[in-house]
């Protein structure tokens, strides 16, 4: 194969993956949304979605309390 040719592919490949990622985000972000605003209240994201622990605190150790 010429260098021309496997490049075009190459790109054409990423691409190709590139806009199926962002069309399968696109769809979830939607159904996401959707299901927030059939909640019908503002905090809905909050409960439906609770943002998730922080666990970088995390100590495998004993500490003294401060």
């Amino acid at each position: 194969m010429k260098t021309t040719t496997l490049l075009l592919s190459a790109i054409s490949i990423t691409a190709t993956t590139a806009l199926a990622i962002y069309l399968i985000r696109k769809i979830k972000q939607s159904k996401r949304l959707k299901r927030i605003a059939e909640e019908g209240y503002e905090t809905a994201i909050d409960i439906l979605y609770p943002q998730k622990l922080n666990t970088k605190k995390l100590q495998y150790r004993p500490t003294i309390p401060a």
